[in-house]
């Protein structure tokens, strides 16, 4: 096939069929319930039927309120009804084959972005998700349209582009709290590298605030609820952090992360400083389980990482590179500090399918089989401004949703 635009089309049809096909499997709201994570559910059937964000009409702050006020609005909770969610997630996960391909072609031409959007397509992590009560495909498709927004502000910064990366990063942070240190790492690691001829020291800040910003609806709730500042979740991580202190690389089955009685909620904050502790103490057993954690993402995705190296390496001194690459890196050694599920790392893959379709497009281009990946086709200007408004049109509504739920919370 020597057409770009026709290859992508194939792909995105096979890649948009197989995420409707997978939707289609889940016939039931009890379906869904009962394949996913209960937590979730129970959230958001609280806050459909009861008007409160928790369980079963007692107020919690231990998820996020962005995915229980999604699938509120969405569901009916009807047990026998087909539900929604599942096939908007489809249409959603469908729609990150054309934004990994587009940010792909700035990076590495237009059979980069074919491959990227492949990779994104046919992942099979990607392209047949289990229909059922999980954020991670709404919190990947978060992510990914922070990447954009983010791309679009080191390659022309201003402020209204470093805002509406905050913004997105900061809806992401009501789905999972994963990129709450990356907005200062970033500024950190641009500082330290440092970017000639981009003047992104004066919007930087900007990013770094927005991202914050906007959780201040949540943190307003929670504080008037529990009389606590609770800007993300509340002790969400906190199971996998001290299971992870405890060896455990992978979760366990049952109701905690290390196989073992669920710790009691008013616990966790003693045991977590307990498991601070342990490290300080003992740091290299906890290292070591770090590493195990870092081998098995490897083996998962070893292929796909392999390439995403190869594209950043290639790429290494262009700043939307470095940008794509520190939020990978960010995302997969955060990750490495707690036990893990396979389902931890799916909302990352994207961003380095991205990466890694400059890498095949490289490998391609070295064999002989592609074209000069030194000097990409530009792609058309308005690609860039259609791919924001893409993110804004996802993002905005959501927040909306989110802060409108929260403001009608029954107290």
């Amino acid at each position: 096939m020597r057409s770009p635009a026709a290859a992508f089309l194939l792909v995105f049809a096979v890649g948009a069929g197989l995420r409707v096909a997978a939707a289609l499997q889940t016939d039931t709201v009890e379906k869904l319930r009962d394949s996913g994570r209960a937590d979730y559910f129970a959230f958001s059937l609280s806050l459909k039927e009861v008007g409160v964000l928790g369980w079963s009409g007692t107020p919690s702050a231990f998820r996020g309120p962005a995915y229980p006020s999604f699938l509120a609005c969405v569901e009916s909770f009807e047990p026998e009804t087909r539900p929604a969610s599942p096939l908007i997630e489809a249409g959603l996960g469908s729609l990150e084959i054309p934004l990994a391909g587009w940010l792909a072609w700035e990076l590495a031409g237009p059979w980069a972005a074919v491959a990227a959007a492949a990779l994104t397509a046919l992942h099979p992590a990607l392209s047949w998700p289990v229909p059922a009560c999980r954020v991670e495909p709404l919190y990947g498709l978060l992510v990914l349209l922070a990447a954009v927004c983010l791309l679009a502000w080191v390659r022309k910064p201003s402020w209204r582009r470093a805002a509406a990366a905050g913004f997105l990063i900061s809806v992401g942070l009501l789905c999972r709290s994963g990129l709450v240190l990356f907005p200062v790492f970033l500024a950190a690691g641009l500082a330290l590298r440092g970017v000639a001829g981009v003047p992104w020291k004066r919007s930087l800040w900007i990013i770094v605030g927005a991202s914050y910003l906007f959780l201040l609806p949540w943190a307003v709730r929670n504080s008037h609820r529990f009389g606590r500042f609770i800007p993300l979740e509340d002790h969400a991580a906190d199971r996998n952090f001290i299971a992870a202190v405890d060896g455990v690389v992978m979760n366990l089955p049952g109701p905690s992360p290390d196989g073992g009685p669920e710790i009691p909620f008013d616990e966790l904050g003693s045991r977590r400083w307990g498991a601070v502790k342990k490290i300080a103490g003992h740091p290299l057993p906890y290292l070591a389980s770090c590493l195990r954690r870092l081998a098995r993402i490897v083996s998962w995705h070893g292929g796909l990482l392999f390439l995403a190296c190869l594209g950043f390496l290639r790429r290494r001194s262009d700043p939307a590179a470095f940008v794509l690459g520190f939020l990978a890196a960010y995302y997969i050694l955060m990750h490495s500090l707690l036990s893990l599920e396979a389902r931890y790392i799916e909302p990352v893959l994207p961003v380095l399918a991205i990466l890694g379709g400059a890498g095949a497009s490289d490998w391609l281009s070295q064999s002989g089989h592609g074209g000069n990946a030194s000097t990409p086709a530009a792609p058309p200007a308005w690609g860039q401004r259609l791919a924001m408004a893409a993110a804004l049109a996802v993002a905005l509504p959501l927040y909306i949703l989110v802060v409108s739920f929260l403001a009608r919370e029954r107290i």
